[in-house]
């Protein structure tokens, strides 16, 4: 009964492949922390940006801030800092990572301050420069972050597979300086999924080691039975 409690037990698993633990992919900077920055100030990223590009920008289209209560009421989702961009800034960060089979999920805080309206922006996850998922939606009430997440699944045919992976956040607004774009919280999850076809010779095979134990358990029971009626 154990060897079929164990067989049944993997085809549940076979079948709900979301059981799988998802594993946190590094991103350096991802809270942008650096460089540090008081309350209140902004600190432009020709001081650096470690870990991310900076591109299409001026010196004071990107950088980090340290948001205050005039401009967040609860400050900075995540640590002390977040990150600040105007006019056509972009930041990009190539990863360690390559793209592998299955599921991933990039999520991050994007602000609006209470004083400012919100840059167009545009918001993707990347293989070897090309845009495999992007979005430009957000909708944060003044004053407050939301949550946006992109998901993709690399399937075993993906052309990009072994590509080094990339998070690109790109400013769509072009030359005003008035709107503004706050994002925190840089987070991408890889959660292994098999494919279809291997999905099913796992199920299969579990359900064939299920019958060849109960079809061993009835013959012993006959067996047995057998012997104790001689």
């Amino acid at each position: 009964m154990r060897c079929m409690s164990a067989a049944i037990a993997v085809l549940i698993l076979s079948l709900n492949p979301a059981t799988a633990c998802a594993v946190s992919i590094s991103i350096t900077n991802a809270g942008f922390e650096l460089p540090v920055a008081s309350n209140g100030q902004f600190v432009p990223w020709g001081v650096s940006l470690p870990g991310w590009a900076v591109s299409e920008a001026g010196t004071y289209d990107v950088g980090v801030m340290n948001p205050s209560v005039v401009q967040f009421p609860s400050e900075a989702p995540q640590g002390n800092n977040v990150v600040n961009m105007a006019r056509d800034g972009r930041i990009d960060q190539i990863l360690s990572s390559v793209l592998t089979s299955g599921q991933y999920t990039l999520s991050l805080q994007v602000g609006r301050s209470l004083s400012q309206p919100m840059s167009p922006f545009v918001i993707q996850l990347l293989a070897a420069g090309v845009p495999l998922v992007q979005t430009s939606s957000a909708s944060p009430t003044p004053g407050t972050f939301t949550t946006v997440s992109l998901n993709y699944l690399a399937t075993n045919s993906d052309p990009n597979l072994g590509q080094a992976l990339a998070i690109r956040i790109d400013l769509t607004g072009g030359v005003d300086s008035g709107p503004q774009f706050y994002g925190d919280d840089v987070h991408l999850e890889y959660l292994p999924v098999p494919e279809p076809s291997g999905m099913l010779l796992t199920v299969l095979a579990a359900i064939g080691i299920g019958f060849r134990f109960a079809a061993g358990l009835a013959t012993s029971v006959i067996c047995r039975r057998r012997h104790d009626q001689s």
